[in-house]
Parts: C-alpha cells; sequence; structure tokens
C-alpha cells in the first residue's frame, strides 16, 4: 500500500539519480575519468556491486590474468583500455560514440 513515507522516499531516490545524470553530462571531471580509462556512466554512478573477496579475471581483449580485490570485475585490462579508448569496466567507447571495430 502507499504511503506519505514512500512517495517521500522515492522522490528522494530520484532527486539523487538525476543529479547523478546531471553530473555525468557536465562531465566537470573528464580528466580524472580519461585517466582511469572510465566511461561517464561508470564513472560518475561507481555502481558496482560486488562481494569482498579476491577474484581472479581475465581482460577481454588480450587475456591477460590479474586479481581484483571485488567480485565485480573490470572487463579489460586498463593498458588496453587505454589503447582502444573503451571503458575498463564496461568496455563502452569513453566519448560514448558507436563503432564499428575495436
Amino acid at each position: 500500500m502507499l504511503d506519505l513515507n514512500r512517495v517521500i522516499n522515492q522522490a528522494c531516490s530520484n532527486r539523487l539519480i538525476l543529479e547523478k545524470y546531471a553530473e555525468a553530462l557536465a562531465d566537470g571531471r573528464r580528466a580524472e575519468r580519461l585517466a582511469e580509462a572510465e566511461c561517464r556512466l561508470c564513472h560518475y554512478s561507481r555502481a558496482h556491486v560486488g562481494g569482498q573477496t579476491i577474484t581472479t579475471w581475465s581482460c577481454g581483449l588480450c587475456g591477460v590474468t590479474s586479481r581484483h580485490g571485488s567480485t565485480a570485475v573490470p572487463c579489460l585490462c586498463v593498458t588496453c583500455a587505454r589503447l582502444r579508448h573503451l571503458c575498463r569496466l564496461c568496455g563502452s567507447d569513453l566519448d560514448d560514440k558507436s563503432r564499428r571495430k575495436l
């Protein structure tokens, strides 16, 4: 059943989400984001939820094996991400461009 508390909580959640989207669209920390090889959504949302355990993972391009401190492992190693201008976390283009090749 809908009550006033639920409406207030949802409105607050919506405001926070919209603020994050506005921050991502403005891209005020672009230099920091590119240095970390992260797309706007990954960098500003920080919504990568994972368990706390050391996880072995492989880069999706070069196949190099590495360890990560969470079960929410990156998609690419930093070297491949920077070389191809892709997000290391999700694999998206860093400038949100559509591509025909890697």
